[in-house]
């Protein structure tokens, strides 16, 4: 069995045996930059590179569909209704109010009674846009494999929003 050696003040190998004479395995160049070896040498971290590159991409997609959705969510209407159909709200996806209307029925119930409607119907409206957002973000997220509860933060009601 012949010795070598590699590199500079590099200890002695086995001819052939990938490893030391102390016992330890022989980590190349190529070992360390693909990840294998000690984490804390200095190549260890080019392993991650590839990961580092397939989020990257996976962020910029998700970025982009999160796009697509925000501009389906402004064109989507959707309607919320009081006082059997006597109120009706329309709001996009992204709660954004649209038209309101009042039948002439309602009105002749006086100022308070219109009041108390569109204000029922306004939050009907609400309450299905916002429902109908958090479906579409949560049907989002796990396409890409993250939390369906994402937007649920510490300041979030329980439940979601109301």
């Amino acid at each position: 069995m012949g010795l070598g050696f590699v590199g500079v003040g590099a200890l002695p190998l086995k001819s052939g045996s990938g490893t030391c004479m102390s016992g330890r395995t022989r980590r190349s160049p190529m070992m360390m930059a693909q990840g294998g070896g000690d984490a804390n040498k200095p190549f260890g971290m080019f392993g991650q590179m590839g990961k580092i590159m397939d989020a990257y991409k996976k962020a910029q997609e998700f970025t982009k569909e999160t796009k697509i959705m925000q501009e389906e969510l402004a064109a989507t209407e959707l309607e919320g209704t009081a006082r059997d159909g006597l109120v009706k709200v329309v709001m996009t996806g992204n709660q954004v109010p649209l038209s309101v209307e009042v039948s002439e029925e309602l009105l002749g119930e006086g100022s308070e009674a219109v009041s108390e409607a569109c204000t029922e119907a306004f939050k009907e409206a609400h309450r299905i846009s916002v429902a109908h957002m958090q479906t579409n973000l949560s049907n989002l997220t796990a396409s890409f494999g993250l939390p369906a509860n994402i937007g649920e933060g510490p300041g979030a009601p329980p439940g979601g929003p109301q």
